[in-house]
């Protein structure tokens, strides 16, 4: 039962359909209240907590980011192709070599 007392009925029915899509959307059991966009992630200790997954591509020569991207996904699967073309476009050239950690081994 959501108990915010700044909400209206109407409100709270928006809140439970939005609620409601992000569940069927995430194929997750629950999704947080306070941040329906959030997901559950496991962290580098093995416990979930509500999380985004953030991806960034970095200019080995120029130490700078060059991309930034926010994922709703638990994983970094599938998200490499997208953070390099992000890159190629900011910085205005491809690089020569792309390295990445075995979470993009897809």
């Amino acid at each position: 039962m959501i108990e915010r007392t700044d909400l209206n009925n109407e409100d709270k029915l928006e809140l439970l359909f939005e609620l409601q899509t992000q569940l069927k959307m995430s194929g997750q059991n629950t999704v947080p209240v306070n941040d329906v966009e959030a997901r559950w992630m496991q962290n580098k200790q093995g416990l979930n907590e509500v999380a985004y997954n953030v991806e960034s591509a970095v200019g080995t020569v120029s130490k700078l980011i060059c991309a930034v991207k926010v994922s709703q996904k638990p994983t970094g699967h599938y998200e490499l192709l997208e953070i390099v073309k992000n890159a190629i476009n900011n910085i205005n050239d491809e690089p020569e070599y792309v390295s990445a950690d075995t979470g993009y081994h897809t």
